[in-house]
């Protein structure tokens, strides 16, 4: 069963197997908004919706927050407009 923690001090959302990580979705802080930068997801647990549930618990985090999520990584932006309702 698949674990999704915000670990804060590494800058990331990781998806743990067990003890087995099996993506990340990594942002650094700047000027006080999150810019997501990267997500991945070990190819063992792809097709599992891993990389929609570290993205989903990015958004969550960041609007219990307050914090404003900049989308460098491309999937983060595409969930991004979904959520809004202007995916192509």
């Amino acid at each position: 069963m698949i674990h999704i923690r915000f670990e804060a001090e590494a800058q990331r959302f990781a998806a743990y197997d067990g003890d087995t990580l099996a993506g990340v979705c990594s942002y650094r802080e700047e000027n006080g908004a999150w810019v997501a930068d990267h997500t991945e997801v070990h190819p063992d647990f792809r097709g599992q919706q891993v990389a929609q549930r570290l993205v989903e618990a990015l958004f969550a985090k960041a609007e219990e927050e307050g914090i404003e999520i900049i989308p460098q990584c491309s999937y983060v932006a595409k969930l991004m407009a979904r959520r809004a309702g202007t995916e192509n």
